[in-house]
């Protein structure tokens, strides 16, 4: 395994793989990761060429995660960037799904899925809510082997929903890729 990259069983009904390439503080220097700090330039500086290392580090991992078969023996056929609702002056988790799809020789389907509506703050609760209306799914793909990307996985909760949107579609997503994971107000695994 690459050095940094984390593993997480999700905490839903039905158990699939989270990996995320490196907690966003290490609490021993009492400071961002690297990873962390790029994260928090290119999602609320707005720092385009932050985001663009940032996808080159995940879309590494991913491509290694993938050739270790970690997602399965099948090729992943799509990837799909966790949307977010209204306007953001750049969409980290998009510019990410583009380098992993480019990376693992998938298609970007993150045009196909939508957020609605806003996430309910209690995703930080012990007990985070999964709300697959969170989402709309508009999948005219024959894509059926996704794989999920985010920037920053806290409780899970988003990542949940988006899933159980997909399994309304009949799509079982393989699994998900996240940059970070943030510790503060998560339900630690």
């Amino acid at each position: 395994m690459q050095p940094g990259v984390r593993f997480f069983n999700s905490q839903g009904p039905k158990k699939w793989s989270v990996w995320v390439v490196e907690n966003h503080w290490d609490h021993e220097q009492n400071r961002p990761t690297p990873t962390g700090q790029l994260t928090r330039q290119a999602k609320y500086g707005f720092d385009r060429t932050a985001a663009e290392q940032l996808a080159q580090n995940v879309a590494a991992v991913a491509a290694f995660l993938v050739s270790k078969n970690r997602f399965g023996d099948e090729p992943i056929e799509a990837v799909c960037a966790v949307p977010f609702a209204g306007s953001k002056q750049l969409s980290v988790p998009h510019l990410l799904a583009e380098a992993v799809a480019k990376a693992i020789r998938a298609a970007d389907r993150s045009h196909l899925v939508t957020k609605v509506k806003e996430t309910d703050p209690a995703k930080l609760q012990q007990n985070p809510v999964v709300d697959p209306t969170l989402f709309r799914v508009e999948w005219n793909s024959r894509a059926r082997r996704v794989l999920l990307i985010d920037d920053v996985f806290r409780s899970g909760a988003t990542l949940e929903s988006l899933h159980a949107a997909f399994r309304q579609h009949g799509i079982e997503p393989v699994g998900a890729i996240c940059a970070t994971r943030a510790h503060k107000g998560m339900a630690l695994s």
